[in-house]
């Protein structure tokens, strides 16, 4: 991504001179089909009247946890390369021109064109029932694009121990402080939308204990 020169307070995005992947819903859809199709009938019909299970919280929770994996590793096999080249640029031009241009880390930003909307794509695809942008899509975006910010750069740090720093590739916090439970319940929000959402629908009925169904028999 080329950096634009902006700040949090104009509102325009920050983003550093690496190119990052693009996550696309296919990618994730393994682990989502595969946490998902975990959960129970009985625990679909809680979901979907705005409850959650400690058995589903825990699987969303392991879901979370093995995405927040899949996005950090494909970043990361990106980027790092290119922080690499970018090192011995810096290292053969001593830096000239070089100021103010993030060259050794990802940003927040990054991350989330990265992602894109990946998410409601995944998850319109995998319980069949459309799924458009809302806020908790939103926010979830913005704690994931945090958490693999984090953990990339934690990672790229060693690799860029000579260059100047700036506050995107230093953090006060390790990865195990990220809101993983703020996270899981933004993605029973989701769902419970998503059925919601789908309530129109004369299907509605049996649409709870059939998602359940349709995945043990690899309906999707």
């Amino acid at each position: 991504m080329e950096n634009e020169d902006s700040s949090d307070e104009s509102g325009e995005m920050i983003c550093s001179e690496l190119d990052v992947p693009i996550i696309t819903s296919e990618a994730l859809e393994p682990v989502v089909t595969l946490f998902l199709s975990a959960i129970t009938d009985d625990q679909w019909v809680l979901l979907a009247d705005g409850k959650m299970t400690s058995g589903a919280f825990s699987r969303l929770y392991k879901m979370c946890s093995d995405i927040l994996k899949i996005i950090s590793s494909e970043v990361l096999e990106v980027v790092e390369p290119q922080v690499l080249d970018w090192m011995f640029i810096h290292a053969t031009q001593g830096g000239h021109n070089m100021k103010n241009r993030i060259f050794y880390s990802v940003t927040e930003d990054d991350i989330k064109a990265s992602i894109g909307n990946s998410f409601d794509r995944c998850f319109g695809e995998v319980t069949g029932i459309p799924q458009e942008r809302s806020n908790g899509s939103i926010a979830l975006l913005e704690l994931f694009a945090a958490e693999v910010k984090k953990r990339v750069n934690e990672k790229l740090a060693g690799q860029s121990a000579s260059c100047p720093r700036t506050v995107e590739s230093i953090d006060s916090k390790t990865s195990n402080d990220y809101d993983a439970t703020e996270m899981v319940h933004l993605v029973a929000n989701i769902l419970y939308c998503l059925l919601q959402n789908d309530s129109e629908s004369p299907k509605y009925r049996d649409t709870v204990s059939s998602i359940g169904f349709l995945f043990k028999t690899g309906g999707y």
